[in-house]
């Protein structure tokens, strides 16, 4: 008698949780049957292995076992840091300070070495970070150097203050200077 009581019991609580999952009365089924936690799509539901493997999913003996290994996978890109690709998730290449990219190619175009042009300063940087800045990418350093207009300054000449460019300022017999702020200060009329 207690052992048809148990049995009921243990039906009714699994009639139960099929009932929890929309599950049609054909699929519920009984203690026996019962033996795996199923993965499907990140969520872990009980029911057989062939029902799981009908769906698609992936069987675990314990609930634990599925839920630890139940996730749904991260998100990839191809991460430009530093000059190197690597294959990350977006967040993790963010916190590192890279760039994603959908593709491996795209990454390692984006990702060579040139020698980067920035307001007339020259630099190694990655092609994305020259484009970044604004400045403009250079095989060698040969070529940066010598296509690289370096940024006007502010030039005293006779104490009148103009922007030009440095070599210009030179030839015209004025005094550069850096900021506007500097040049107030040290431009006197002669």
């Amino acid at each position: 008698m207690r052992k048809v009581v148990l049995a009921a019991i243990l039906a009714v609580s699994i009639i139960g949780l099929f009932s929890l999952f929309n599950a049609p009365f054909s699929e519920q089924l009984n203690a026996q049957e019962l033996r795996c936690y199923c993965c499907i799509k990140g969520e872990v539901v009980p029911m057989t292995p062939a029902l799981c493997k009908e769906k698609g999913g992936m069987c675990f003996k314990t609930k634990e076992e599925a839920m630890k290994r139940c996730q749904q996978p991260q998100p990839q890109c191809w991460c430009c840091i530093k000059g190197e690709v690597v294959q990350t998730t977006p967040a993790a290449c963010k916190e590192k300070g890279g760039m994603c990219f959908r593709t491996k190619d795209e990454a390692y175009k984006n990702c060579q070495k040139c020698w980067c042009c920035v307001k007339g300063e020259v630099s190694e940087s990655t092609v994305i970070e020259c484009k970044q800045k604004g400045g403009v990418c250079f095989k060698t350093k040969e070529e940066a150097m010598k296509r690289c207009p370096p940024p006007p300054c502010w030039c005293c000449i006779k104490g009148e203050l103009v922007q030009l460019r440095p070599a210009v300022c030179n030839e015209k017999g004025g005094r550069c200077f850096k900021t506007k702020d500097e040049a107030l200060k040290n431009c006197q009329k002669q």
